[in-house]
């Protein structure tokens, strides 16, 4: 019997030696995945990755969040970037990588914003230019410019598709106003919900 037990130590060394695991092989390359500013977005998760539980970590938490639960990921933009989500299932090999993009919910800009003094003393002679167009499907839209923080008056649109951009012009007559002096600033502000 002496003579088995060395032969028997050295086949339990060569099992647990034998032991490593296999190193986590990318799954399918996957297109990009948007994140909104401060709205929290749900996407699937790609079936390639088998089953199990689910864990998902983010490459920078600064610029988005991510929280898993069954196979939906949510993803929350902290701030505009990029960044990478990996997720990986408990029972499996693979992994896979999302890009991310997270961006605010829409953008916009004011390309003209004249004050003129017509002579008339009650008032201006106002004209104001912009657009914006919307990086998620937005209702209820009520977009606002404020001059010099004086609301100019809200234009509401029912909906506003992802992509779609909307161009204003803006031009009439201001009552005159002791805080409105040079340097003139217009501001574009947008007032929406999220749709579904």
């Amino acid at each position: 019997m002496h003579r088995h037990r060395p032969f028997l130590f050295t086949l339990l060394v060569a099992a647990v030696a034998c032991d490593n695991p296999v190193a986590p092989a990318a799954c399918e390359p996957v297109p990009a995945i948007g994140a909104i500013i401060g709205h929290p977005i749900e996407h699937t998760i790609s079936g390639c990755l088998g089953r199990g539980d689910y864990k998902a970590t983010s490459s920078d938490p600064a610029v988005v969040t991510v929280g898993v639960e069954g196979n939906t990921l949510t993803v929350l933009g902290q701030a505009q970037g990029t960044a990478e989500i990996e997720v990986t299932a408990s029972e499996s090999a693979s992994y896979v990588v999302y890009p991310v993009v997270s961006m605010n919910a829409w953008v916009g800009n004011i390309t003209v914003c004249n004050v003129e003094d017509s002579g008339d003393p009650e008032g201006y002679d106002v004209e104001i230019n912009g657009w914006y167009s919307a990086n998620i499907d937005l209702v209820d839209v009520v977009a606002t410019v404020y001059l010099n923080g004086h609301s100019t008056g809200g234009r509401g649109l029912p909906d506003l598709a992802k992509g779609r951009r909307v161009s204003f012009y803006t031009s009439g007559w201001m009552s005159r106003d002791a805080n409105l002096v040079p340097p003139y600033t217009c501001i574009l502000e947008l007032e929406y919900e999220i749709a579904g």
